[in-house]
């Protein structure tokens, strides 16, 4: 909306001033498109978080927290804000965190504590190791599960799914299956020697 008004603000200024006097609607019009500006920028960061969460694309729940913050960052009030923005801001924030106490925070957490792009993420300077190697290692948890057990099963059981470059591989049906055309023609003969032969690797890998 506030778009379209920048596009016509001369045909809205002109048909404005048939009905005000000149002289006073002036500094009106222009302290009011003044504010159209400044509320212009900060809702910029909450059209971003709108077309990231709820674009129609799949997103990892991974994103969720690092968005939430960013915006909750750019809404901070400053000494610099006029008094309109200021009241905006607070007006915001607590509706934002109203709004935060029916999500999962925990759950975000460990989402986020949990992706590639952030596990193991410390200083690799020094580090002669490939980008390629430095990535598959990230992604591998299992030397780190009998530090952090509990942890591990919350993370396998409600979060962890492979990545892959194939995006349906990624949606997940309302029983928890994939929703994998050739996952799910797998026969249960086929499912059966794929679970025996899992827990077979296991037992050896034990010993």
């Amino acid at each position: 909306m506030i778009e379209r008004l920048k596009r016509n603000k001369e045909a809205v200024y002109s048909n404005i001033t048939f009905i005000n006097l000149q002289a006073q609607f002036d500094i009106t019009y222009r302290c009011e498109w003044k504010m159209l500006r400044i509320l212009k920028l900060l809702l910029e960061p909450c059209r971003y978080a709108s077309e990231i969460v709820a674009g129609g694309l799949y997103i990892s729940r991974s994103v969720i927290l690092p968005t939430i913050t960013c915006v909750r960052c750019f809404m901070v009030v400053t000494d610099d804000d006029p008094a309109f923005a200021t009241r905006f801001k607070i007006a915001f924030l607590n509706n934002f965190d109203t709004s935060l106490e029916f999500m999962n925070i925990l759950c975000l957490k460990l989402s986020t504590a949990l992706f590639c792009y952030f596990s193991g993420s410390d200083d690799d300077s020094g580090s002669t190791q490939s980008n390629t190697n430095l990535t598959v290692y990230r992604y591998r948890s299992e030397p780190k599960i009998d530090d952090n057990e509990v942890v591990a099963l919350i993370a396998r059981k409600y979060i962890c799914t492979p990545e892959t470059s194939v995006p349906y591989e990624r949606h997940f049906s309302s029983s928890g299956s994939i929703t994998n055309d050739e996952r799910a023609s797998l026969s249960s003969d086929n499912v059966y020697n794929l679970v025996c032969l899992n827990n077979w690797i296991n037992k050896e890998y034990k010993k």
